[in-house]
């Protein structure tokens, strides 16, 4: 058994969509009140990040089957007041159903750690959600830390 992570390339298309699917469906499940999309990615947005220097899909395989998926881009923050130095952003994060807490969502952040550290980038950001348990235990043992928290309530029916 054992662990490749690469770019990704043309070819990869639709496992890497598959393997988004089933993450998507996943979230879903955590939030069903906002969550609703299924669609993995599109061709043109696979292709968006193939052909851009700021921007990378890095795929794990294992035993020559594609297994696991991440998304990274440059960022940088346009909140007034805030520092404007570039970061990495880990877009999406993906492990096949098959293959969950095996070790590859590990293998991914270290692959997005030295992504970042290639572009001189300090920091890695991500955006989840609070009830995925699973994902924030990931992100911990990484060295990821809340340092903003982006809240909602949601209104209507029975407000007073």
């Amino acid at each position: 058994m054992t662990d490749k992570i690469r770019k990704a390339v043309p070819e990869d298309f639709a496992l890497v969509d598959t393997v988004l699917v089933q993450g998507s469906v996943y979230q879903i499940a955590l939030e069903p009140d906002w969550m609703s999309d299924t669609t993995g990615i599109s061709n043109s947005d696979f292709n968006d990040y193939l052909g851009n220097p700021e921007k990378d899909i890095l795929v794990c395989e294992r035993d020559d089957q594609l297994v696991g998926v991440i998304q990274l881009s440059v960022g940088t923050v346009e909140d007034a007041g805030l520092k404007h130095q570039p970061f990495g952003c880990i877009d999406e994060i993906a492990v096949a159903d098959a293959f969950q807490s095996q070790g590859i969502g590990s293998s991914l952040m270290k692959a997005a750690e030295s992504w970042a550290l290639d572009r001189s980038l300090k920091m890695l950001r991500l955006d989840l959600w609070s009830k995925n348990d699973h994902a924030i235990g990931l992100y911990k043992k990484h060295g990821f830390e809340t340092i903003r928290q982006r809240m909602f309530r949601t209104i209507g029916e029975g407000d007073t």
